[in-house]
């Protein structure tokens, strides 16, 4: 073996031993200058403990570095076009309640028949469930579902009015509306889930009792689709769901030739 295949150390503290210049970690395959020291530990490298030794400091730094200030929710401040435009929507909201309050009013002189105030004490102590009123032509059905209305938004429920055509719903409310615009019946086909930001969904879940008139127009199907509808709307599980929490009232003559049964 050359004598340069054998080597001193200039560790700190010193090793004192020889290594085989193949056997160095890192291996030597040529002799290193005279002026280079020559590490067989590399821990004992002033240079890589100098390293190691700033690296180890930074660590410490990172450890010791206080926690960041938690992120801030920006705060959005609305504009004034956008206050005005919510003042504006509060302002019609309000008089459309109150316009609803006073809706059928010039009916409070009227009094009712022992008849028409047994079925009007009958339905207005109900919360929910299914009421149906009905009787034949001139019996008073119209006079009695309006002062029904009144008395429940008297008592501050929130009434829906609708009816199968639109004649019979402008005959009944200013307010009223057919079953196909209220509840988005389909014309023909099947029925069909509603938009998540639909606004007549919000109407529905809003409204306490709906009162439904000439039902005897409708068939099976569109009393399953209205019940399917607000079930829908409320996120109920279902028809029963619906008459377990809210109240519907049918009205209409069931003598009358009707959509179906």
């Amino acid at each position: 073996m050359p004598e340069w295949n054998f080597l001193l150390c200039d560790c700190d503290p010193p090793c004192n031993v020889g290594r085989h210049m193949h056997c160095c970690l890192p291996r030597l395959w040529q002799r290193p200058p005279d002026d280079v020291n020559w590490y067989c530990c590399p821990q004992h490298d002033p240079a890589r403990r100098q390293a190691d030794g700033a690296a180890a400091a930074a660590a410490d730094g990172l450890e010791r570095r206080p926690n960041p200030t938690p992120l801030q929710r920006p705060t959005f401040h609305p504009t004034a076009a956008a206050m005005q435009r919510a003042a504006t929507a509060e302002a019609a909201a309000h008089d459309l309640r109150a316009a609803l309050l006073a809706e059928f009013a010039d009916l409070d002189s009227t009094p009712c028949r022992p008849a028409q105030q047994a079925i009007l004490d009958q339905i207005t102590s109900k919360t929910a469930g299914l009421a149906v009123l009905t009787g034949g032509p001139g019996s008073g059905k119209t006079f009695t579902t309006k002062k029904l209305t009144r008395l429940l938004r008297q008592r501050g429920r929130s009434v829906m009015l609708s009816a199968s055509t639109g004649a019979a719903a402008t005959r009944l409310s200013a307010f009223a509306a057919t079953n196909h615009t209220a509840f988005g019946l389909p014309c023909r086909g099947a029925f069909t889930p509603w938009q998540l930001a639909d606004p007549r969904a919000e109407l529905l879940r809003l409204t306490d009792v709906f009162i439904l008139d000439e039902f005897s127009m409708m068939n099976q199907v569109n009393l399953m689709h209205v019940l399917l509808r607000i079930a829908e709307a409320n996120k109920y599980a279902g028809p029963e769901d619906v008459l377990r929490k809210k109240l519907v009232v049918l009205v209409g003559d069931h003598a009358q030739v009707g959509g179906g049964t």
